[in-house]
Order: structure tokens, then sequence, then C-alpha cells
């Protein structure tokens, strides 16, 4: 009965790896359909600012429109002087603090779920059948009776480096649905 049960844990084990699958990569297209459409307006961030800030005196507006990129001139003294002051205006007062803290809160939500979601399928991956061991002697999951071990021909054997090699294999019943083949090699 070993390898029934060994073989129904397997095929949950992939039906949970499938499933884990699938839902990060719901999750991540429905992510990048909100990020593609939810382009922050960096006017309104500005604003907003402003608002709060009145001592910035329309100096983050004015850094802001301030064109950038390469076919952009170089900022003169005056410019730069603008976007030195309204970084050193949030050094001192910190405009993180306009963000609320539930807001900051569901960005860590999903950000720590992403990782769960990241742990949980690498687990799923390193702990896959292609890592599992053999077993010497399989029980039918029919009749629950057991089977002689298949024959293998060569069985062990050595070969040179660059050589082919053929391996038959003999079942004295019905041919199992799935078969795994397990190399290994000493160099």
């Amino acid at each position: 009965m070993l390898f029934s049960s060994s073989m129904d844990h397997a095929l949950s084990r992939d039906w949970l790896m499938i499933g884990w699958l699938a839902a990060a990569a719901l999750i991540g297209l429905v992510l990048i359909v909100l990020i593609r459409f939810r382009r922050p307006n960096y006017q309104q961030v500005v604003q907003r600012i402003e608002r709060h800030f009145p001592e910035l005196e329309q100096r983050l507006l004015t850094a802001s429109q301030i064109p950038v990129g390469a076919s952009a001139r170089p900022a003169g003294y005056l410019q730069r002087c603008v976007v030195s002051e309204a970084i050193g205006h949030d050094v001192q007062h910190g405009w993180l603090s306009l963000v609320s803290s539930g807001r900051i809160a569901t960005d860590w939500s999903a950000q720590i779920l992403a990782l769960l979601f990241l742990l949980a399928t690498a687990w799923l991956l390193w702990t896959s059948p292609g890592n599992m061991q053999p077993l010497p002697v399989a029980v039918s999951a029919t009749n629950s009776a057991a089977v002689a071990a298949p024959i293998v021909e060569p069985g062990d054997t050595e070969i040179e480096r660059g050589s082919s090699l053929i391996v038959t294999v003999r079942f004295s019943e019905q041919i199992p649905d799935e078969v795994w083949l397990v190399q290994s090699a000493c160099i």
C-alpha cells in the first residue's frame, strides 16, 4: 500500500502545484492590468503636496515642470536651486506622511502575499516528483496486491563517456500509467 498512498500524495501535490501556479499567474495578470491602467497623476500629487505644505511657495510645481530627458537642455543654476530646495523640504518635513497608513498597510500586505506565493511555489517545485526516490516494490492502485518489480536490462552497469546505452524495462503485468527513469552519474 506504500506505492498507492505515495502515488495519491504525488497526484495531490501535482494538483496543489498547478493550483498555486495558476493562482500566482492570475494574481500577476490582475496586478499587471491594474498597474497598466492606473497611472499616477503627478500633477494631482504635486498639488496635494503644495496644498498641505504652503511654505513650498510653488517650488515643487516649478520643479515638476522642468523638462527632463535626452532631448532637454541641461538644467541651469536657478532650476537646480528650485529642485534642491524642493528635495530639502521633503527631507525636512517628510512628504511620505501624506500617504495614508491604510494604503501603506495594503501595499505591505500585497508584498507579503506575493512573497508567500513565491515561497510556496518554490517549495512545491523543490519537492516535485522529479526529486523523489523510486520505491523498490510497487503495489497496484487497483487491486492492492503486490506486483513484482520490473526487470531493467542491463541493470547496474558502467559505460565510457560518450558511448550509447540502450535500457529495456519489462513489466510482468500491465504497464503502469506513469514510469520514472532515475539515473545517477559517477564522474
